[in-house]
């Protein structure tokens, strides 16, 4: 969201206004009636497959702007100048200080949310390489840290885009909801790049000379 829509929709939130026009937001919610209407009845018209599309490209909107602001050296939340050694504005962290303070249960629920969630993706983790082996299926590599997933038939870029996986965490989410499909191997993370370096193939198996 471009930095002068960002600014509006905070200030229409701060000022209890509709987040898409000027008039009242309903109590307790983002927008007036008459936006709310407009939006059930686009949510109607379109299936399942279009929010699913337009899901994913307001996730990789904000994945990619979020990306530029940490790049750029500005605030992850509003794009003004961050703080130094900080991924958000000096105002952005008042603001959540301030918040955290008016709301103590809800912000340490957060903060047991983000710890669970933490542990759910240690968990989901380690149940992959349980499954497709906690060494690599080349070297015998079994530092964990080395570790990484393999697409055997060297299709993984095509399926992360698929999915839309923007990370690791994302693909063992993947394979656990669709109970470890075939297809996948542990490697270790010099095999797993050899292999990406050398046409496919993991140079401890057979080097194919560069042109």
């Amino acid at each position: 969201m471009p930095q002068n829509l960002t600014s509006k929709y905070h200030q229409h939130k701060k000022l209890g206004l509709c987040v898409n026009c000027d008039n009242r937001a309903r109590p307790g919610k983002l927008r007036c009636e008459r936006c709310a209407e407009t939006q059930r009845r686009w949510r109607k018209a379109h299936n399942d497959e279009t929010l699913e599309k337009s899901r994913a490209w307001r996730a990789d909107y904000y994945r990619r702007t979020r990306s530029q602001r940490i790049a750029e050296g500005l605030c992850i939340r509003c794009g003004h100048a961050a703080e130094d050694g900080l991924r958000t504005c000096k105002k952005c962290n008042a603001y959540s200080r301030n918040w955290a303070k008016k709301n103590p249960e809800r912000a340490k629920e957060l903060e047991r949310a983000s710890r669970s969630m933490s542990t759910l993706r240690s968990e989901r983790k380690a149940k992959v390489f349980q499954h497709y082996g906690d060494s690599c299926a080349c070297c015998g590599e079994s530092e964990p840290l080395f570790l990484t997933i393999d697409h055997i038939q060297n299709d993984g870029a095509q399926h992360r885009k698929q999915i839309n996986a923007r990370n690791g965490t994302d693909i063992y989410r993947w394979i656990v909801l669709h109970d470890f499909p075939v297809g996948l191997q542990t490697l270790c993370r010099n095999c797993n790049w050899g292999k990406h370096a050398n046409g496919g193939i993991c140079p401890h198996k057979s080097l194919i000379s560069p042109p």
